[in-house]
């Protein structure tokens, strides 16, 4: 998890929290699981003169976050499949990341992974390597109550972080 999450920021050109994005490991939202790794981005500002920065209240406007959130597994795509699922709930895009062996198994139902618009990636630990494999369009979480719990979650592990 670790690996996956240090090469799709070096893939980015993030380091994690710099240029408007936050990511996090292992984030719960009760009810609904724990997703290994999440990415959130998408943070502007609303004048000028404010700079860039994170907020994760609940806009009156359309929200201007998107979360990411992948389920890491290294052989039961099935069972990372199920729990991605659950994470469409509260997440803008939900991604099953496998190594490329259990990769080529779970290849053979992508059309499952396109019904449920969860994303199918492999990584290689040992080159880094990401490989997308299918990934979906950003979609309306499927609860809004839950995407709110999961804002608030998240605008808490902010707040507890130590600034940069």
């Amino acid at each position: 998890m670790l690996a996956f999450s240090r090469a799709y920021l070096a893939e980015l050109g993030e380091t994690g929290t710099s240029g408007g994005a936050f990511s996090a490991r292992e984030f719960r939202v009760s009810g609904f699981g724990i997703a290994d790794f999440i990415w959130v981005t998408r943070l502007s500002s609303v004048s000028e003169n404010e700079g860039i920065g994170l907020s994760l209240r609940r806009p009156k406007r359309p929200r201007r976050e998107t979360l990411f959130a992948f389920e890491m597994k290294m052989v039961d795509w099935r069972k990372a499949l199920a729990q991605a699922y659950r994470y469409r709930y509260f997440a803008d895009r939900a991604l099953v990341v496998l190594p490329p062996t259990a990769m080529k198994r779970a290849r053979k139902f992508l059309s499952t992974f396109k019904t449920l618009q969860v994303g199918l990636w492999a990584f290689d630990k040992i080159s880094g390597r990401i490989t997308k494999v299918y990934t979906p369009r950003n979609s309306t979480p499927l609860c809004a109550a839950t995407r709110g719990r999961a804002v608030e979650s998240l605008a808490a592990q902010i707040k507890a972080r130590p600034a940069p």
